[in-house]
């Protein structure tokens, strides 16, 4: 929309544009079709002027908060606004919020003049409720608005939210879908597009008479998928024409459709056991960050689809500053090695009297990870450190971690759109195994959450420790059909965020 500053990623998905084929033929004279031709050209038409997205066999008569499967979860903001977007930066725009006031622990938020789709103006009353609905428990926003401990209406275009703690960049969690719950126990949206189920079997995505932007394309059909596990079957057979992969595994490397990438958040990291071992020595995990290649990692093993990360938060947020590169060169880390007291055993590798070899562990059922970890190895080789390699199922993986039996570990952690990362550093939350209870690193970051200290300060502290070694975050992506025309517009976690 218009007054969306979307710095997006652009990808072709559907607007039938036979128009220069029509009047190429128009000017010479047409050859006599046959029965046969003419009906395989009609269904080739009606393929290109159909977008056809996949959503779980939930998706019609569930709200939207109680939604599970990515395939649905992506559609939604297509049908319903939020408060906010979040731009590439990491840094919120309004959408249905015109205006949001910060008062310590309290947000007051204006909206803006808004219609849903039926045409009744959205109020604050229906801000709250979705609050609601978002916050409630199963939904997937509960979790990032814990913290909020009330939202009540002012006036009718005023909402006030008071959260628990403080919280940096709170704006950005507002992303949740803005509803009308009618009467009848129907809801709408005020989005480009509004759902049409009268056709049990194939429902549709109609354009909303009431959107402010109309967009190019009239019609998206829905193909209600009873496993969404088959969506890259569906994709290959053309039952569906786009779809978001979040990378988990390497299935969509083997698809040749179009591809644009899609932030989603998630940073892939070396944990580190900071309680005992060689690892325990923060001079150490000083020197392992700074000889890892991480654009070596980012090209070889994600092919481009991942940015590189020396500190914890995403390279674009717009809260960190132009950092200075801090990699090492190899005589340089050897000599940090040896600077730490480590000494070289009969085969020439840097260890102790008590240990000489790295434990490594990784998740063998993600063939990212291997290609990760044999790459970590071989670059840590280089200065004289070995790693053993030990690849478990997932299961066993997470054992292991949650009994410290690793001097290092794989780990991915999705971070919400504000960039909060006390899940990496808080030891027994999220992913922070191996850190240590209430460390220093942790306490500086409550004191930048508060607005007491500067991120500066903070990552100054947190390189200085390196309770886990941040390498990379991964990209999604959109992928669709080579026949599809229309563009897509994309945001930070929310892959079809509007159709231009």
């Amino acid at each position: 929309m218009d007054r969306k500053r979307i710095t997006a990623f652009l990808l072709s998905v559907l607007l039938l544009t036979g128009c220069a084929a029509n009047k190429e033929e128009s000017e010479q004279e047409a050859p006599v079709k046959s029965e046969a031709a003419v009906s395989v050209q009609s269904e080739n038409k009606a393929k290109e002027t159909k977008l056809v997205l996949a959503v779980g066999r939930d998706f019609v008569d569930t709200l939207p908060y109680q939604l599970k499967d990515e395939a649905s979860l992506a559609v939604l903001p297509l049908m319903y606004e939020s408060l906010v977007t979040v731009d590439e930066t990491y840094h919120w725009q309004p959408e249905l919020a015109a205006e949001i006031q910060q008062d310590g622990l309290e947000y007051t938020i204006i909206l803006r003049d808004a219609v849903f789709s039926d045409g009744s103006e959205v109020r604050a009353s229906d801000v709250v409720n979705s609050m609601n609905y978002a916050r409630s428990v199963g939904s997937p926003w509960a979790e990032e608005l814990a913290i909020v401990a009330d939202c009540v209406t002012l006036t009718a275009d005023k909402v006030q939210i008071v959260l628990t703690e403080a919280h940096q960049d709170f704006e950005n969690l507002l992303t949740f879908p803005i509803i009308e719950e009618k009467n009848d126990g129907t809801w709408l949206g005020s989005g480009q597009y509004v759902l049409n189920n009268e056709n049990a079997a194939s429902p549709c995505l109609e354009v909303n008479p009431n959107a402010e932007t109309i967009p190019s394309v009239e019609q998206i059909q829905l193909n209600v998928l009873p496993n969404t596990e088959t969506l890259y079957d569906t994709l290959r057979i053309g039952s569906i024409s786009a779809l978001f992969d979040d990378l988990s595994s390497g299935e969509a490397m083997k698809l040749s459709e179009r591809s644009s990438a899609v932030e989603i958040g998630h940073l892939l990291f070396l944990g580190v056991n900071n309680e005992e071992g060689l690892m325990a020595d923060a001079a150490l995990r000083r020197t392992v960050s700074g000889i890892i290649d991480r654009q070596l990692l980012t090209d070889r093993v994600y092919a481009s689809r991942a940015t590189a990360a020396s500190t914890p938060f995403h390279p674009k947020y717009y809260r960190l500053e132009q950092e200075e590169k801090s990699a090492l060169n190899t005589e340089a880390a050897v000599k940090q090695l040896a600077d730490t007291g480590l000494i070289k055993d009969a085969e020439g590798y840097f260890g102790s009297e008590e240990q000489s070899v790295l434990r490594l562990l990784y998740n063998s059922e993600n063939v990212y990870r291997l290609q990760t970890a044999e790459m970590i190895a071989q670059q840590l080789e280089g200065i004289s450190l070995k790693l053993e390699l030990v690849g478990l199922p997932y299961a066993d993986y997470m054992a292991a971690l949650q009994e410290g039996e690793f001097d290092l570990y794989l780990g991915e952690l999705a971070i919400d759109e504000s960039m909060d990362i006390s899940r990496l550093i808080e030891a027994g939350a999220g992913y922070g195994y191996g850190c240590l209870p209430e460390n220093s690193v942790q306490q500086v970051y409550t004191s930048y959450q508060q607005g007491a200290a500067s991120l500066s300060l903070f990552l100054s502290v947190y390189q200085q420790n390196m309770p886990a070694i941040p390498l990379l975050y991964r990209q999604g992506l959109v992928i669709c059909e080579e026949y599809v025309k229309a563009d897509i517009l994309s945001n930070p976690a929310e892959a079809f965020a509007e159709i231009a």
